[in-house]
């Protein structure tokens, strides 16, 4: 008589009618883990590398916020500055701008501007901004800082210049200042002392009509430097509430080792806590 064989259902929990194996994903690769968890891994790894490189492109951009930033805003008291720093380092920021004065929003930063002429103004991308640097307490007129550049290079090419043009003002019977009748050649413009002193007088001897410039010029923030006046730093004025700054600073109580890693110690205990309920969860009942 043959034996009747009957099959027991296994123990554990019963899968319910979506629940199946993949011939193809659930099978075992290395170790026993499926083929589905290599691949979520290696999504996972793509995701977090193209975050990355997103963060570090947005860091190298981090210079030039600013102009975003007052493209956002865009009210009557912000204003779009590009700062060049002796070090040539070249930031844009969304500076305050009230009563021709330029200054930041954050207290902290007392360096200040003050614009004199509207035709400092430039435009970048169709928004008006103003350039500024550290070593000058007002704003910088580009093509100004061309003109006198190039006017100041071609006028020390050629010294002897003077020498007929003064013989000509002598025969008009007008008057120069004491001490350039005698100059038979024109001193060299070399710095700031020298255009306040007969910088200005001669230039506009020479170029009456204005001083003519080439159609394309390259700007050099640093060439301009030397006609700088010395001890007018935008930060100059600032010094003394630098000081009272750092005398209340010192009065400032830190916060905390728990006011700094409680509230994300509480964050990291409920999370702990999902995935422990999640895990502990009955699986088909």
């Amino acid at each position: 008589m043959p034996t009747e064989i009957v099959a027991q259902p296994l123990a554990g929990p019963v899968l319910q009618d979506w629940q199946h194996l993949n011939s193809f994903f659930d099978h075992p690769l290395i170790l026993g883990i499926p083929i589905w968890v290599f691949i979520s891994v290696i999504f996972l790894l793509a995701l977090i590398l193209v975050n990355l490189s997103w963060l570090f492109k947005i860091r190298k951009l981090a210079p030039v916020r600013g102009y975003r930033i007052a493209q956002k805003k865009a009210t009557q008291e912000d204003v779009q500055t590009w700062v060049l720093g002796k070090t040539q380092k070249l930031t844009i920021e969304c500076l305050r701008y009230i009563d021709s004065v330029l200054s930041y929003y954050n207290p902290a930063k007392i360096t200040r501007w003050h614009h004199p002429a509207r035709s400092s103004v430039i435009h970048i991308g169709g928004i008006p901004a103003m350039m500024v640097s550290d070593d000058y307490d007002q704003t910088r007129d580009i093509v100004s800082e061309i003109a006198i550049c190039h006017a100041c290079d071609e006028f020390n090419k050629d010294q002897k210049w003077w020498m007929g043009f003064r013989d000509e003002l002598k025969k008009n019977n007008i008057e120069l200042p004491d001490g350039m009748e005698e100059e038979g050649v024109a001193k060299p413009l070399n710095n700031f002392s020298d255009i306040r002193e007969r910088g200005r007088l001669l230039l506009g001897y020479k170029y009456p009509e204005g001083i003519p410039i080439p159609a394309y010029s390259i700007f050099s923030p640093s060439k301009f430097s030397k006609y700088f006046p010395k001890g007018r730093s935008a930060g100059f004025l600032g010094g003394v509430f630098i000081q009272k700054a750092r005398e209340l600073k010192t009065d400032v109580k830190e916060p905390g080792l728990w006011e700094k890693y409680l509230p994300i110690g509480i964050l990291f205990g409920l999370g702990v806590i999902a995935i422990l309920a999640a895990w502990m969860a009955p699986v088909g009942k």
